[in-house]
């Protein structure tokens, strides 16, 4: 049975009413990080199979991630958190520049800038937390590649 209902995906209760209405036996999402909360919320919630709601957050979360990855010896670029200005130009001064600063939850590179230097920290704070439902702003080391990536 196919059925549509106009539901945003980051909504996480009205999905479940509308997944315990319709007596859903499976519950995914696909190449979209913005509805990883909502698919674990709701595989939890109706005892289906599918990843723990604090794993969903875990990869959804660029903070959680690469936190994740530090604490278990895990290759990452040297990274910072800032929930305010004044923290993200404190901590931002510890790194070394270039920094791509970014929203910790959002897909794609909504709020995203690369930053060379101290006086662009401020700019670069308010548009990531803009885009930020969290309001939590990741800075991270700028890795320079020669190798060709390809993104989708």
């Amino acid at each position: 049975m196919d059925v549509f209902e106009k539901i945003s995906t980051t909504d996480k209760e009205q999905l479940l009413e509308a997944a315990l209405r319709h007596k859903i036996d499976g519950v995914m999402t696909y190449a979209s990080d913005s509805s990883v909360a909502a698919v674990t919320y709701i595989a939890e919630k109706m005892g289906l199979p599918g990843n723990p709601q604090l794993a969903g957050e875990a990869i959804r979360r660029k903070d959680l991630f690469r936190e994740f990855q530090r604490q278990n010896g895990l290759p990452h670029p040297a990274f910072c958190s800032a929930k305010s200005l004044p923290e993200a130009m404190q901590k931002a001064q510890a790194m070394s520049f270039p920094l791509v600063v970014k929203p910790v939850d959002s897909a794609g590179t909504k709020g995203q800038s690369i930053i060379y230097g101290r006086n662009e920290v401020s700019y670069a704070f308010e548009k990531a937390v803009a885009q930020s439902c969290e309001g939590v702003v990741i800075f991270e080391e700028f890795i320079k590649t020669e190798s060709m990536e390809l993104d989708g």
